[in-house]
């Protein structure tokens, strides 16, 4: 028998069970079936309607996925078409945190939705854990009542469509679609559509982190691969040509000849120290390795490049580990994903250097060839990139390069951090 708690209309399940584990190719075919559930209370056109708008956005989000953007940017995508296909006010997904007992905003749309964007709410908030418990679909007459204040201070919200969000396996998280207070009740009509995309939805982004995985996997082997190479061939060429170079050096009569053999000498020495902390790097796992910020950096660059033509270049200098502070830290990894992902996927580059110096400042540069970011990328991307600046008390800054593509440069001090 359905449940009624107090302000809440009975709760009523979404009909259609869990997908078995798929292929990439039978989980494409399978979206084409995401929005195919009975809907009650409409007519066949109005049915037939809302199944293919619904449908077409499953596939957006399929699209979106495949195409390699990231986990965040599809939350931001399945959060934005639930809000729109459903009507709301506003829409959000609560994930859950490191912490068992509480949720937190990980996406938003309408503003509203964005401000309560990292906000935390507690898992044992009855409602809240019914509907992840029970994978119970949900209409609500009032949100306020849905967790108390945690989020109805930032928002007078009123009726809400609540369904589990998170893979077949284990539901953690929570898919709302919100209406301001006063604004009409929700139908059960959408109820089932709402719940099926919010299904298919977990399930692109759970095949889409496998293949990322596999991805990184892959990308592992080929640093072994290159690893061996670079110690088994290229160092002992270099330090054989640098013995052969010392050995002759004595007896070149000319000083200024002598003095440019010897500065040849030192600067293989010196390209055989780096490629040496380059196969450092290239065998050091992330499990081994977490509190390194260079590995991190090195990380980032390989999963963002990892599923494009681009190999960008990459150069970290000064003491990055041991000078930039943890939260710093934190704020330049997040800057750097934002700033490659813009030159990457948005700016059409087929050449990007990304430069890391920590000194007096910490300043990560990444300049590239590309069209340069698209007005609405470009504005919101920035803006991201300088509040996070701004946090640190530094600054960031993009700017047109004479000969064509773009040079971001995000700077923080790190006297004092």
């Amino acid at each position: 028998m359905p449940h009624t708690a107090p302000h809440q209309e009975p709760r009523r399940s979404a009909t259609g069970g869990s997908l078995p584990g798929l292929g990439a190719a039978e989980f494409t075919a399978g979206l084409g079936t995401a929005a195919g559930v009975a809907v009650e209370d409409a007519g066949p056109f109005e049915r037939a309607h809302l199944r293919e708008r619904w449908q077409q956005a499953s596939g957006e989000v399929n699209s979106l996925l495949l195409g390699g953007a990231s986990g965040a940017e599809a939350l931001t995508l399945i959060a934005r078409r639930t809000r729109e296909l459903s009507g709301s006010d506003c829409a959000v997904i609560l994930l859950a945190d490191d912490a068992a007992d509480t949720l937190v905003v990980r996406a938003g749309d309408g503003p509203r939705g964005q401000q309560m964007i990292g906000h935390p709410v507690p898992a044992s908030a009855p409602a809240v854990a019914a509907v992840i418990t029970d994978r119970t679909p949900t209409v609500f007459a009032d949100f306020a009542h849905m967790v108390g204040d945690d989020l109805a201070r930032l928002g007078e919200f009123g009726p809400a469509h609540a369904v589990p969000f998170g893979p077949p396996a284990g539901v953690s998280g929570l898919l709302l679609a919100l209406r301001d207070k006063g604004g009409s009740q929700f139908g059960q009509e959408q109820l089932p559509l709402l719940a099926s995309f919010a299904d298919q939805a977990a399930l692109a982004i759970e095949l889409a982190d496998k293949q990322r995985q596999q991805r990184m996997l892959d990308v592992l082997a080929d640093r072994d691969r290159i690893a061996g190479d670079l110690h088994d061939h290229v160092i002992q060429r270099l330090f054989a040509a640098g013995m052969s170079l010392q050995s002759v050096v004595r007896r070149i009569a000319d000083p200024d000849a002598r003095a440019r053999v010897s500065r040849v000498v030192g600067q293989l020495d010196e390209t055989v120290r780096e490629i040496r902390m380059s196969i450092f790097d290239l065998h050091t796992g992330k499990e081994d390795n977490r509190a390194s910020l260079r590995r991190r950096m090195l990380d980032i660059v390989a999963e963002v490049s990892a599923d494009t033509d681009v190999s960008p270049a990459v150069r970290i200098s000064g003491e990055v580990d041991t000078l930039v502070p943890d939260l710093v830290g934190e704020h330049a990894l997040a800057a750097l994903r934002e700033a490659l992902s813009n030159a990457v996927r948005h700016a059409r580059a087929t050449d990007v250097t990304v430069t890391v110096e920590a000194g007096t400042d910490l300043v990560v540069g990444v300049t590239d060839d590309g069209l340069g970011m698209p007005a609405d990328v470009a504005r919101s991307g920035l803006l991201n990139l300088e509040r996070r600046a701004a946090t640190c008390g530094g600054s960031s800054s993009a700017a047109a390069r004479p000969d064509g593509g773009t040079r971001l440069v995000w700077r923080v001090p790190l006297t004092g951090a």
